[in-house]
């Protein structure tokens, strides 16, 4: 639509002369906004533009893919159009602060595209001066297209380490990650086994990818990531649309390649003003169409390829590929009565779609600020926003949202521990909610992973206190989105936590051994697993669990922390005095790490040091009566600890 719209009103060179400026001046807003978050920190609405990659196009890949683009178009013009002194220095200078952005962000696909522009220019600047030009003019080299070649060859084939350096000094953090072409291949295969014609379905990508993952997956950082794209827009478009989508897209190309082709290397170019903004335009949006192919571009740069689209078709008006048909109505009323009624149609659906997106995007701005209240603790202003938010767009996640806020207020109540009549209506208040969003999500989405485990979660913390049939719920619920996402190891582990909470130790087991089968180096599972070996009594496997988890996370302060106390356990001082220290080197304000490690000292004979920390610890804490204590019995000679204790309780004796 916006591509036909720009055809129809764009009726003159002059006009794509104006729109070609307006994307100058475009490009300039871009780069000082970006400047600005960059160097300044981030003081333009930093509640909507908070990180140094927050910018007004889109993602941050999108603004390297632009920028690339706009140096594309200013190349050709520099060699294509006759320019003043001044507009050649000022399409100089935006290419130059647009390659600059291009390294500070740095996006491997986006310099791919400049270099093959810039080899293009600097082969067609030869071309034209051996063929063209005649013996009186000759420029056998494109200086300007050379330099952008060289930078784009460089930071395509190791400008990685250059950019990340560049980053780290800026303290830009960013990192994207999407499906590789196998794994969207996969995922093709699937889907298209499934429904071959009209493949999974819209917005079904996420789904799709949890059962057709590899296994090669679940050993990356990345095995619980949730897809909503695969390799790029087109791929991801014929997993959820099928052969149709297909033939869509592959109508599209190759029409917009023929015409391309016979406009640029068939046709005579009668105006050559015209020929360089038909180029200009078909070099943008087969830039921007490859974007499509090789990448998900966002909403901005998708509207952004179809406006040039409309371009490269208004470029042809008045030319030998495109002629105008005329009707006047007065000489057809049966046509003008059908246009009238088309466009009157075309209009009240442009209303109701402008009036469902409104609702759709004020519906995700309550769901955006009830996920915050509720991240704040303000639960009642959660509900009533995503309760709004229900009201506007009613969606699976959002019910997810729902049950989310429920189940932490029902996590509050228990923790309460209130027991009368009034917490044991609000009890049964919460929990009905919580199952009731939880199965209005499956009804809305039942192919979700994500419902099913919500659905679960809501059983999953009644089973500790005894109420029939949450087990089973549970567990029914877990099979369903084992289901969803066969490979996932998430699903026994969950399995295995309600087993251990209803006392089934042995069924426990078995479910962290199937999950860690899946996952050798699931950190959870591995813990689970110690602390189910801890309550069969056997220590030393326990020990063993942690430090497999440590292994993985080494930088995780509580992982060292409970290992300590399981050194602690079996009374190996030494060990527990090491595991201690190496979390406070991690968290120096880790007081809980801290008073043990001053009780390992006092068993190893540091007393002084063991002494030294305990009064650190009373300065922090003067109302501590158990610190009080503690440092009296030292300081009269007595270690205050009982070493026949197997293990001391995890006990907040101090404050964290």
């Amino acid at each position: 639509l916006v591509a036909i719209l720009v055809m129809m009103v764009i009726d003159s060179g002059r006009k794509i002369q104006n729109v070609l400026m307006g994307f100058l001046l475009a490009t300039w807003v871009l780069m000082i906004f970006q400047i600005i978050q960059i160097f300044f920190g981030t003081p333009i609405f930093p509640s909507y533009f908070g990180s140094e990659t927050a910018n007004l196009l889109g993602k941050w890949n999108d603004l390297a893919l632009f920028f690339g683009l706009m140096a594309s178009i200013f190349l050709v013009s520099l060699e294509s159009i006759a320019l003043t002194l001044r507009n050649k220095i000022i399409l100089q200078v935006t290419l130059f602060f647009s390659i600059v952005l291009m390294v500070i962000i740095n996006f491997q696909l986006a310099w791919v595209f400049l270099a093959l522009t810039a080899f293009a220019m600097t082969i067609f600047t030869s071309i034209r001066a051996l063929f063209v030009h005649g013996e009186g003019k000759k420029r056998l080299f494109n200086v300007v297209a050379f330099l952008v070649l060289i930078v784009a060859i460089f930071f395509t084939v190791t400008g990685d380490n250059t950019s990340a350096r560049i980053q780290e000094s800026l303290g830009i953090e960013t990192l994207e990650v999407r499906p590789s072409l196998e794994g969207t291949r996969t995922v093709l295969a699937t889907a298209l086994t499934e429904n071959l014609f009209f493949g999974a379905g819209p917005n079904t990508f996420s789904d799709e990818w949890l059962k057709s993952r590899s296994p090669e997956i679940l050993l990356t950082p990345f095995w619980n990531v949730t897809f909503n794209s695969g390799f790029g827009t087109v791929s991801t478009g014929i997993a959820t649309g099928g052969l149709l989508v297909a033939f869509g897209w592959l109508v599209l190309l190759g029409l917009f390649l023929y015409t391309a082709v016979r406009a640029l290397f068939t046709g005579v170019a009668q105006n050559s003003n015209a020929y360089v903004l038909t180029a200009l335009t078909a070099l943008s949006t087969l830039y921007l169409l490859l974007a499509h192919v090789f990448y998900v571009p966002g909403q901005g740069l998708s509207l952004v390829t179809f406006v040039f689209f409309g371009l490269f078709l208004a470029s042809l008006r008045g030319g030998q590929f495109s002629r105008t048909i005329e009707r006047p109505f007065v000489h057809a009323p049966r046509f003008g009565f059908a246009a009238i009624f088309i466009l009157a149609l075309l209009v009240l659906l442009s209303i109701a779609s402008a009036y469902g997106a409104s609702r759709l995007y004020a519906g995700a701005v309550y769901h955006s600020r009830g996920i915050q209240a509720s991240q704040s603790g303000d639960v009642t202003l959660a509900r009533s926003l995503l309760s709004t938010a229900v009201t506007l767009n009613d969606n699976d996640l959002f019910r997810r949202s729902q049950v989310s806020v429920e189940l932490m207020e029902l996590r509050n109540l228990l923790q309460s521990g209130s027991t009368d009549e009034s917490a044991q209506q609000k009890f049964q208040e919460i929990l009905s909610n919580a199952i009731l969003y939880s199965q209005q999500a499956i009804s809305l989405n039942p192919d979700s992973f994500d419902n099913w485990m919500s659905n679960a979660a809501v059983y999953g913390l009644i089973v500790p206190l005894g109420i029939e049939g949450a087990l089973e719920n549970a567990l029914q619920a877990l099979e369903e989105a084992r289901v969803r996402s066969p490979m996932s190891p998430e699903v026994d582990f969950r399995i295995a936590e309600l087993l251990s909470a209803s006392g089934n130790l042995e069924g426990a087991e078995d479910a962290v051994s199937k999950a860690l089968k899946l996952k050798p180096d699931y950190t959870p599972a591995i813990l689970l697993s110690g602390q189910l070996a801890l309550s069969d009594g056997r220590l030393d496997d326990a020990i063993n669990s942690v430090r497999a988890a440590i292994y993985l996370e080494p930088q995780n302060a509580l992982l060292l922390y409970q290992l300590g106390l399981l050194y602690i356990g079996v009374r190996d001082y030494a060990s527990a005095s090491g595991a201690f220290q190496a979390a406070l080197a991690i968290d120096s304000e880790y007081a809980n790490a801290s008073f043990y490690l001053g009780e390992t000292y006092l068993f190893l004979g540091r007393t002084e040091e063991g002494l030294s920390i305990f009064r650190d610890l009373y300065e922090k804490n003067p109302d501590s009566t158990v610190l009080g204590a503690i440092i009296s019995s030292v300081e009269v000679g007595e270690n205050p600890f009982a070493e026949e204790q197997a293990l001391p309780p995890e006990s907040a004796v101090v404050e964290q």
